[in-house]
C-alpha cells in the first residue's frame, strides 16, 4: 500500500477541519440577528466557501507524484490563507493583521504556484496551464485589491471563476488521461500485430 501520510494529513485532515469550521463560523453569522450582514459579503463568502471546496478537492484527488514536505507545507499555507479569507469576509474585526479577504487570496495564488513549480514536469502542458491560471487569478486578484472594495460583487465573480477553472483544469486533465491511455493501447497493438 503505497500511502503518503503527509497527503493523508493534509486532505483527510486539516482540509476538512478547517473547512468544517467555516462553515460552523458562517451557520453561526447567519444565525446572529443583531450582526448585520450584506448581500455582496454573503455572496462573498458563498463563493470563498466554493472556492475552498474545489481547491480541496484538487488536492484530495490530484496528487503528485511525489508529495513532499514543500508541497505539505505550500497546502498549508493555502489552506491558512483560504481560512482567512472567509474569516475576513464574514466579519472584517477577526483579521489578523487587518487584511482584505482579497489579500489572502493573492497569498493563496503566490502558494499555489510554488506549489506547481515544486512538482517536477513543469515543462507540460499540463504544467504550464496550472502555473498560468494561477498567474492570472492572483494578477486579478491583486487588481481587484487596487482599485475594487472588498467586498464587490465584482471580486466574488472573480473568485468564482477562480473555482469553476478548478473543475475545468480537472475535466482537461482527465480527458489528456484518456487519450495517452487509447495512446499505449493502441501502440501495444501495433507492436503486438508485428
Amino acid at each position: 500500500m503505497n500511502t503518503n501520510r503527509k497527503h493523508m494529513v493534509m486532505a483527510d485532515l486539516l482540509y476538512p477541519a478547517f473547512l468544517g469550521t467555516l462553515i460552523y463560523s458562517t451557520v453561526d453569522k447567519i444565525n446572529k440577528p443583531e450582526s448585520p450582514w450584506s448581500i455582496s459579503a454573503g455572496v462573498l463568502v458563498f463563493c470563498l466557501l466554493l472556492h475552498y471546496v474545489m481547491d480541496y478537492l484538487y488536492t484530495k484527488l490530484d496528487r503528485p507524484t511525489e508529495y513532499s514536505w514543500w508541497h505539505f507545507g505550500l497546502d498549508g499555507a493555502i489552506v491558512l490563507c483560504m481560512f482567512f479569507a472567509v474569516r475576513g469576509a464574514l466579519d472584517a474585526n477577526s483579521m489578523p493583521w487587518g487584511l482584505p479577504p482579497v489579500a489572502w487570496l493573492v497569498m493563496t495564488k503566490l502558494a499555489a504556484v510554488l506549489w506547481e513549480l515544486a512538482e517536477p514536469g513543469t515543462r507540460t502542458n499540463r504544467k504550464r496551464l496550472a502555473i498560468g491560471s494561477d498567474a492570472v487569478f492572483g494578477l486579478g486578484y491583486i487588481l481587484a485589491w487596487l482599485f475594487c472594495s472588498p467586498y464587490s460583487f465584482l471580486l466574488s465573480i472573480w473568485v468564482s471563476l477562480d473555482a469553476i477553472c478548478y473543475r475545468l483544469y480537472d475535466l482537461y486533465l482527465e480527458k489528456s488521461r484518456r487519450e495517452r491511455a487509447a495512446f499505449v493501447v493502441e501502440v501495444r497493438v501495433d507492436v503486438g500485430d508485428t
